[in-house]
């Protein structure tokens, strides 16, 4: 099989292999949950049982628990992968016109980074990005109500909607855009840019980003950050700089949880879109620029 072409379908493998660790993780969950269950029920009754079990599964504990569980797995097996990925030295789809590039050359680490701009500019861009996706939920609302409800239910199931959150939400909020990193910016794209220009790349992860996350309107909002993040990596090579700002954008969201931006009168409504949208710009400037100058003389930047 032609190279590119087996690069091209093995950068669909680390999103089944997400979705088959949910599906394995939440069943060992749910085996040892039944075995602590029936050994904590206190009922006399099958139907209180059953009432009891609903309540249990339903629950904040079971969903959060489940979730960090997970986190925790894909954070092991991808962070793996991606440092066996990058111990195979081979070269992204040769373009003509431009330097032979080797995904290889990614320097994961700070060192060298102008650390000031680029914190500044992870903090700017990840507030502004989660500011702009507020208001895109907003609007997907306005057309499709279910959606919205779907999705804040969902959240406040899992403890991860700011109104109900617990230590065990923090923790796969930490764990889990580190893993979502690997699979997506480090593995995907790293596969699928053997194969494909950078464009197509992107797009491919950025897509595989929206689709894990099922729910739909979640799914959007995924797609459009997985592009931006996926754009910053190729910029940079470095998972750590888009591990940073996907952590910044992911708690920022616990904060504008409270703010009503769908409330917000049309005029003020646009001018902080615009606004979010120019400091986005910004922050995601700043990130580049934070990269050391040796890095970018070498000419092998992608856009």
């Amino acid at each position: 099989m032609n190279e590119r072409v087996k690069n091209f379908f093995i950068s669909f493998l680390p999103m089944f292999f997400c979705f088959a660790l949910q599906i394995l993780v939440s069943i060992i969950v749910v085996e040892i949950f039944v075995v602590f269950i029936l050994g904590t029920f206190t009922g006399s009754s099958f139907s209180e049982l059953l009432n009891f079990v609903r309540e249990s599964f339903s629950g904040q504990a079971f969903n959060s628990g489940t979730l960090c569980i997970y986190g925790a797995a894909s954070l092991l097996t991808t962070g793996f992968w991606y440092k066996k990925f990058l111990s195979k030295k081979k070269g992204d789809f040769h373009e003509p016109g431009k330097p032979y590039e080797v995904l290889t050359e990614a320097g994961n680490t700070l060192k060298g980074y102008n650390l000031l701009r680029l914190f500044v500019g992870a903090l700017i861009a990840g507030i502004s990005l989660q500011i702009v996706m507020n208001f895109l939920m907003a609007i997907i609302a306005i057309a499709f109500p279910d959606a919205l409800t779907l999705y804040e239910a969902v959240s406040e199931v899992a403890g991860i909607d700011g109104s109900s959150i617990n230590l065990i939400s923090v923790i796969y909020l930490l764990l889990g855009p580190i893993a979502e990193e690997f699979t997506f910016r480090g593995l995907t794209f790293g596969y699928a840019r053997r194969a494909l220009p950078f464009i197509g790349a992107n797009l491919i992860q950025a897509i595989l980003f929206g689709v894990i996350h099922v729910i739909p309107i979640q799914g959007v909002v995924a797609f459009v950050m997985g592009l931006v993040l996926g754009y910053i990596y190729g910029c940079t090579r470095n998972i750590i700089i888009t591990i940073i700002v996907h952590l910044v954008f992911n708690f920022s969201s616990l904060a504008l949880a409270y703010i009503p931006i769908g409330e917000a009168p049309p005029t003020g409504f646009f001018i902080v879109l615009l606004l979010s949208l120019f400091m986005a710009y910004i922050g995601v400037k700043l990130i580049i620029s934070s990269v050391p100058a040796h890095f970018n003389n070498r000419e092998r930047r992608d856009l």
